[in-house]
């Protein structure tokens, strides 16, 4: 018996739908979110030390693995340094208070005002906190997005 024309057709179409479906239902691995902390804040040209530093913290649940860890400024994002989490064994993640402040500064060791940022990711319960800081100089005065990030590398 000689194959109709819709019956090729009709069977590419169910072809066609249960590949469709099968595509649809699949879940591609996904590597996980950047993570944040940010403020928006005016910040002055022309700080000094009498102004009070300003801060934002967070907990946050981090999975072991390696980070980019890097700041936040206005809208770019500037990488520090890459840094390696392992929560003890069997864990495999842990918690942290992740703090990132901005300190105003009359001569931040370049003899001009500027900026001593600085952020920490301390292990909630036990372990070594995690440092960095940096001295910024401002060009102008105005509202500025800040903070700090984590780039998981998985």
């Amino acid at each position: 018996m000689p194959i109709r024309r819709n019956a090729v057709k009709r069977s590419v179409v169910i072809s066609a739908l249960v590949l469709g479906a099968l595509v649809a239902n699949a879940v591609p691995a996904q590597a996980a979110d950047t993570a944040t902390v940010t403020r928006t804040m005016f910040l002055t040209a022309d700080p000094d030390d009498s102004m009070q530093t300003a801060c934002v913290s967070r907990n946050i649940i981090l999975a072991d693995g390696r980070y980019t860890w890097g700041t936040i400024f206005a809208s770019g994002y500037y990488p520090w340094f890459d840094i390696v989490l392992n929560a003890s064994h069997p864990a495999t993640s842990a918690e942290y208070v992740w703090t990132h402040c901005f300190d105003p500064q009359s001569d931040n060791g370049d003899g001009d005002p500027g900026y001593r940022e600085y952020g920490s990711l301390d292990p909630v319960g036990s372990g070594s906190t995690i440092s960095y800081h940096e001295d910024w100089d401002l060009p102008w005065s105005g509202t500025f997005k800040w903070g700090s990030y984590l780039d998981p590398h998985f």
